[in-house]
């Protein structure tokens, strides 16, 4: 299982896409897939075990610093569905999965398979935006 590489300080959400505000239960980066706590705050998201990877899913795309650095309690911008870039070396039209590490995304399903989205194969650079489409389960 290999996470994507992932530049926060690149990641911007891209024609179609939906994208709602909260606030961030920790601290968090931009790019790190995330998901809703039972207080309505914004976790990271992690496919080691059903309760982590349940859920509503979404995107930190932006809030905090200059550097993508997100601190607990600020309010943030998450996509849930759509276009996002900054992201290396993907394969155009590959699937990509929630992983076992907290806030990535890997090439391979985790211990709870749950599919994220797809490389984009119509974009420009292709190898850099994923179109973010999560499976419920």
């Amino acid at each position: 299982m290999a996470n994507i590489a992932v530049s926060a300080t690149k990641v911007r959400p891209l024609v179609p896409s939906w994208v709602a505000t909260g606030v961030a239960g920790e601290a968090l980066q931009h790019g790190q897939v995330v998901r809703r706590n039972s207080n309505g705050a914004w976790i990271k998201a992690q496919a080691d075990n059903a309760t982590n990877a349940s859920g509503l899913l979404g995107i930190v795309v932006a809030g905090g610093d200059s550097s993508g650095n997100v601190a607990s309690g600020k309010v943030i911008s998450v996509l849930l569905w759509g276009r996002i870039s900054g992201f290396s070396s993907l394969s155009p039209t590959a699937k990509y999965y929630l992983s076992d590490t907290a806030g990535a995304i890997s090439d391979t399903a985790g211990t709870v398979s749950r599919i994220l989205g797809y490389a984009d194969a119509d974009s420009v650079a292709a190898s850099e935006a994923l179109f973010f489409a999560p499976e419920h389960i």
